[in-house]
């Protein structure tokens, strides 16, 4: 058992301060790592293909990210409901924190 956890050691833990009950960590604290503001972040993420834009109902703008992404577990889109309106929010699973921590990471290299 001890030996057990010494393998998984490493890779548990990586992101836990930053992440939720659930195992996600939201835009906003991702856009703090890095530094930079939340609708920057999601900017970038939309011109890297990461994120899609769109336009919801009650004219705002959310953007998401694409259901590639979604689906191979690198974000969760939760709903929220606030002032009697529900809308989607975005999470990074620690996958997608590596994603974005990388790729940013690499273009700020260059």
């Amino acid at each position: 058992l001890e030996a057990t956890n010494k393998v998984l050691a490493p890779k548990a833990g990586k992101w836990d301060a930053f992440m939720n009950a659930e195992g996600l960590i939201g835009m906003t604290e991702l856009a703090d790592i890095l530094g930079t503001n939340v609708r920057q972040l999601t900017g970038w993420l939309v011109d890297r293909g990461i994120y899609r834009k769109q336009t919801s109902e009650h004219g705002g703008r959310r953007n998401l990210p694409r259901v590639t992404y979604r689906n191979s577990g690198h974000f969760d889109v939760k709903f929220e409901e606030k002032n009697g309106f529900k809308f989607p929010v975005a999470y990074a699973t620690s996958e997608g924190v590596d994603l974005i921590v990388d790729l940013w990471s690499q273009q700020n290299a260059a």
